[in-house]
């Protein structure tokens, strides 16, 4: 386990290297999701996690347990919403219409079972 060490702060060298290597952390994972959101395959994907992650509903519940979890995996859901607000923005708006589309025509077209999604 990596615990910090308070006395590295005070020599400016080595304090300087873990911000340059978050940046870089930081530039790779937001150029992943750049990519990711580049296809309409990625879009989907995305999507689908943001509805998972519940951000626009409630978290309650009877058992704090269940309900902190249930904030964890909001919070997850809504840092990935920052993300694409903030670096691919165009692409968040094409991901929200592209799921709108796709459960206007899931209410259209007649109830498909399991069976029958999973061979398409």
């Amino acid at each position: 386990m990596d615990l910090h060490d308070p006395m590295k702060a005070l020599d400016p060298a080595e304090a300087e290297e873990p911000d340059r290597a978050e940046e870089a952390a930081r530039r790779v994972e937001i150029d992943d999701l750049k990519r990711v959101m580049s296809n309409k395959a990625g879009r989907r994907f995305v999507a689908d996690l943001l509805k998972r992650s519940a951000v626009d509903a409630s978290s309650f519940d009877i058992n704090p347990h269940a309900m902190a979890f249930k904030e964890g995996v909001k919070w997850l859901g809504q840092r990935i919403i920052d993300d694409l607000k903030t670096h691919c923005p165009d692409r968040y708006i094409e991901m929200i219409k592209e799921s709108l589309d796709h459960d206007r025509s899931d209410e259209r077209s007649p109830r498909r079972t399991r069976t029958q999604h999973a061979a398409d």
